[in-house]
């Protein structure tokens, strides 16, 4: 399986199986299980079915969403009971207005910024989404009129996550 690492141990001898590094000594084992396991859990891909492409979708997002904002960012999400059958329990979409960027190549630059900032932090909420029977939709919008250095666009995702996951935890335990 590409992308999975998994660890043979023969007698004395360990074998990470995706990189074919090869240790002959038994101390390493518990090390290594641990970072194996840890890079197993750490999939940070945005694939298509990750994405809210749906226009019905989309206008139900911002009809009857919430909203949260943190500077300069603004994150219309919308929590629903069931679970998908395309296998994406967390769709995400992004949108930088062409009133303030006017360029293809500036609005792209901050799509591109959000979407990884997103896919490096989603982990934390696609976790705690996966552990409930809910479906997130999550759009961000930028709002700001010049544009934001990567580590600023990453904490304020970062934050909306984090507030993100805890109204899931809150929904679970009602």
């Amino acid at each position: 399986m590409r992308g999975s690492l998994e660890v043979l141990i023969k007698g004395n001898i360990v074998i990470l199986c995706d990189s074919g590094i090869i240790f002959n000594h038994m101390s390493y084992v518990s090390h290594l299980t641990s970072y194996v396991s840890h890079l197993n859990k750490m999939k940070q891909t945005l694939n298509k079915k990750d994405r809210l492409k749906s226009y019905s979708k989309i206008r139900e997002l911002f009809d009857h969403g919430m909203k949260l904002k943190q500077h300069p960012i603004t994150l219309f999400y919308l929590l629903e009971e069931g679970k998908s059958h395309d296998g994406a329990s967390i769709k995400m979409g992004v949108a930088v207005g062409t009133k303030h960027f006017k360029k293809a190549v500036q609005r792209n630059l901050l799509k591109r910024r959000i979407k990884e900032a997103y896919r490096i932090q989603k982990a934390d909420l696609q976790e705690a989404i996966v552990a409930s029977t809910f479906n997130m939709s999550l759009f961000f919008v930028y709002a700001d009129y010049t544009p934001s250095d990567y580590i600023i666009i990453s904490r304020s995702v970062k934050k909306l996550l984090d507030k993100c996951k805890d109204i899931v935890i809150q929904q679970v335990n009602k």
